[in-house]
C-alpha cells in the first residue's frame, strides 16, 4: 500500500523544477541556469519553462486522454515547483490536495486549496496550477468519454451539483466560461487513501488494472458525493446554458432512441425552430449531436455490460444499420465497437 512518504520522494522532474525555483531567486545564477538549457531537450522530457516560450504549450491534447479504453482515467502526481503557466487542455482535470497547499488560477479567479480540497477543471478552461515544494497533490486526467461512461450512464442516476457539473460540460465539450467546481473534503482518510489506491492502481498496472481504476474512481466519487455534497462551489456562476443543457441531457438520457425536437421544444415550452437555435447558441452544438452523443455513450454501456451484437446494439440506440453506428462510435471513441469491447 502507497503511503505519503513514498509520494514525498523527489521525482527526477520535480528535482529539476526545484533547482529552477531555487536558481530563480538569485538573478545572476538564474540567467546563467536558463543559458545551460537546451529547449529540445525539454520539449522531449515534457519539461516547461516560461522563460523558453518554445516549452511552453498553451493547449495539451494528450492522446492518451483521447481513448476511453487505452486509458481515459489516468492518476498521476502533481510535479511540485513546476512553474505555473496558462493552458488549457482537451480532457477533465481533477486535482486532490493531499497536504500543504495548492494554488489554481483561472482567468477569472486565483484560489488557494487546502488539503482535503478537490477542483474539477472542464476541458477548455485556461487555468494554471502551483504546488510548493512542501506540498503534495494528485491530478486524475479523464478523457470526455471516460467523464460520460462514468456520469451520464453509470449509477449516478441522482442529478445533484456534481453529477449536472460533469454531465454538462462533458456533452458541450467543456466550460464556456472558465468555470470550475470546487469540493472541500476537509481531511476525511477514507477518501485520501481511496485517492492513493487508485493512484497506486495504475502504477502497478496488474491485471484488469483499468475496470478495477473505473470502480474505485466511481467509489471514490460516490462516498465524496454522500458525505461532501453541501460544500460545493462553482468558481463562478453555473453557465446560462446549464438549465437547458441539463434539459436536454435528462430528456435524452435513458432513452435517446427515442429523442426528437419537436418532443423536447413542447417540454420546455418553446417552439421546435426556437429550440433548435438555443440549444445551437447555448452549447454550441445541435440538437442532432446531442443526441448523437448521447445513443454512443449508451451503445459503449451495452458493449461493457450485455453480450449483445454489434448490430443488435446499433438497433438498440436508434441507428437504421450497423455501418451507420460503426462510423459514428469510431469517430467518438478512435475505435470499432469490436476493439473497444475487447479493451475493457
Amino acid at each position: 500500500m502507497i503511503t505519503l512518504d513514498e509520494l514525498r520522494k523527489w521525482t527526477p522532474e520535480e528535482k529539476f523544477y526545484r533547482k529552477y525555483a531555487r536558481m530563480k531567486r538569485n538573478p545572476q545564477k538564474f540567467q546563467q541556469f536558463l543559458s545551460t538549457l537546451d529547449a529540445g531537450n525539454l520539449i522531449e522530457h515534457g519539461l516547461v519553462i516560461p522563460e523558453l516560450p518554445e516549452t511552453v504549450p498553451s493547449y495539451f491534447m494528450d492522446e492518451y486522454a483521447q481513448s476511453c479504453a487505452e486509458g481515459g482515467l489516468i492518476p498521476e502526481k502533481r510535479h511540485r515547483c513546476q512553474p505555473a503557466f496558462l493552458h488549457q487542455h482537451a480532457f477533465f482535470e481533477i486535482v486532490y490536495v493531499l497536504e500543504g497547499k495548492c494554488l489554481h488560477a483561472s482567468t477569472s479567479m486565483e484560489r488557494e486549496m487546502e488539503p482535503g480540497d478537490l477542483c474539477i477543471i472542464p476541458p477548455g478552461v485556461e487555468h494554471r496550477i502551483y504546488i510548493g515544494e512542501d506540498d503534495l497533490a494528485l491530478a486524475f486526467r479523464c478523457s470526455v468519454a471516460a467523464i460520460r461512461q462514468i456520469f451520464v450512464l453509470s449509477r449516478f442516476r441522482d442529478t445533484n451539483t456534481v453529477v449536472a457539473f460533469f454531465s454538462a460540460n462533458s456533452m458541450t465539450g467543456g466550460s464556456r466560461n472558465n468555470s470550475c467546481l470546487f469540493m472541500h473534503t476537509e481531511h476525511n482518510e477514507e477518501l485520501r487513501q481511496l485517492a492513493l489506491d487508485i493512484y497506486e492502481e495504475n502504477q502497478n498496472r496488474y491485471s484488469q488494472y483499468i475496470p478495477a481504476l473505473y470502480a474505485m474512481f466511481e467509489l471514490f466519487w460516490a462516498k465524496a458525493m454522500r458525505y461532501y455534497l453541501s460544500s460545493c462551489e462553482v468558481s463562478s456562476d453555473l453557465p446560462a446554458n446549464s438549465l437547458i443543457v441539463q434539459a436536454v441531457y435528462d430528456y435524452i438520457r435513458n432513452a435517446p432512441e427515442n429523442a426528437n425536437l419537436p418532443a423536447l421544444a413542447q417540454r420546455l415550452h418553446y417552439t421546435p425552430e426556437y429550440t433548435s437555435k438555443l440549444i445551437r447558441q447555448q452549447t454550441g452544438f445541435t440538437f442532432s449531436d446531442l443526441v448523437s452523443q448521447a445513443k454512443i455513450s449508451k451503445a459503449a454501456h451495452l458493449l461493457k455490460n450485455t453480450n449483445h451484437t454489434v448490430g443488435h446494439i446499433a438497433e438498440l440506440v436508434g441507428y437504421r444499420n450497423a455501418e451507420s453506428f460503426i462510423r459514428a462510435f469510431k469517430r467518438e471513441f478512435h475505435m470499432t465497437p469490436t476493439e473497444y469491447r475487447k479493451h475493457i
